[in-house]
């Protein structure tokens, strides 16, 4: 759904217990009613849903019309008012994904992070198109879930607070904690991948839809490169954030590949007399094992190598 429709419907909407509950200072006297739509608009990615259950229940008449994907808040309307007679299949079934209990809800879950996992070229009919594909749900159903549960893509471009609340509601800085793999549920680790990458093969693949052929696919580009790429500027994050001192694998990689770096110019390489001191080391918050157990693992793969070179010429 598009703001406008959003605000439509909102508008329309009777401010009974549960939307009270839920926006208490609606009660105050002398907010406006913008202000109550505000928050509809920046915190119910269900709001399709919650506003054709809301009116049928009222049996309150649809305010207005509604175009495209939109159409879908009528059609649950529609099925809300009367089950029997305007039963719609792909209603149903993206209904009975929402409603799934959590510890079935895999199935949602991953849903969620397909629909996510969108480019910024990409049309959202194509990528609904995409998502149908991978999981085997009749496109209908997938774009009747999103219009209905998960209403990101037609507001991607808009907002802005919306997204950020949706992926990261404690911030960006969850990523950058030791622990992260273990507090976070895997379900949204997939789901922020997808949409930071825009890659709805990578958040597939991670969903565990079809075979390992994405790791195959990549050799094309300079993998080892874009890591590189990577891990220096997860550092170059770290220290504009002003965490230089704080303790971590992340910077401990960025600090190995830049002593590695520096010490073997051009390549790799690492004079035999040179040892990593400790305590200056730890002062930057380094684990100098893992430096040093790079730094000998060097030296083996440079003795090894003059040994072939040796014997090469030898013969």
């Amino acid at each position: 759904m598009d703001v406008k429709t959003i605000q439509m419907l909102a508008q329309a909407l009777p401010c009974d217990a549960t939307y009270k509950r839920k926006h208490a200072y609606a009660e105050v006297e002398g907010w406006p009613d913008n202000a109550v739509n505000f928050t509809w608009r920046y915190s119910q990615l269900e709001f399709g849903w919650t506003a054709a259950e809301t009116l049928a229940r009222y049996r309150m008449a649809f305010p207005g019309p509604v175009y495209g994907k939109d159409g879908w808040v009528f059609r649950a309307y529609l099925m809300c008012i009367d089950g029997k007679r305007n039963y719609d299949p792909h209603v149903a079934e993206a209904f009975a994904l929402h409603m799934l209990e959590p510890k079935f809800s895999a199935p949602r879950e991953k849903l969620k992070a397909l629909i996510a996992a969108i480019s910024a070229k990409e049309t959202s009919a194509r990528h609904i198109l995409a998502v149908s594909r991978v999981t085997g749900l009749p496109p209908e159903t997938v774009e009747a879930f999103e219009t209905l549960f998960y209403n990101l893509l037609d507001r991607r471009d808009e907002a802005g607070m919306l997204m950020s609340e949706t992926m990261y509601p404690n911030t960006r800085l969850v990523e950058l904690r030791q622990d992260y793999i273990d507090t976070s549920p895997m379900t949204d680790i997939v789901r922020r991948a997808g949409y930071n990458t825009g890659e709805l093969d990578l958040a597939s693949f991670l969903a565990g839809f079809g075979t390992s052929s994405y790791l195959d696919s990549d050799h094309s580009r300079d993998i080892e490169e874009e890591i590189t790429k990577r891990i220096i500027a997860n550092g170059m994050l770290w220290a504009r954030a002003n965490l230089l001192n704080q303790s971590t694998p992340g910077m401990s990689r960025t600090t190995a590949l830049l002593t590695a770096k520096r010490q073997g110019g051009g390549g790799v390489t690492v004079p035999p007399s040179v040892d990593l001191d400790d305590e200056y080391m730890m002062n930057l918050g380094v684990d100098t094992r893992r430096i040093n157990d790079r730094v000998n693992a060097i030296r083996i793969a440079n003795a090894s190598a003059s040994m072939v070179t040796l014997d090469v010429e030898s013969k």
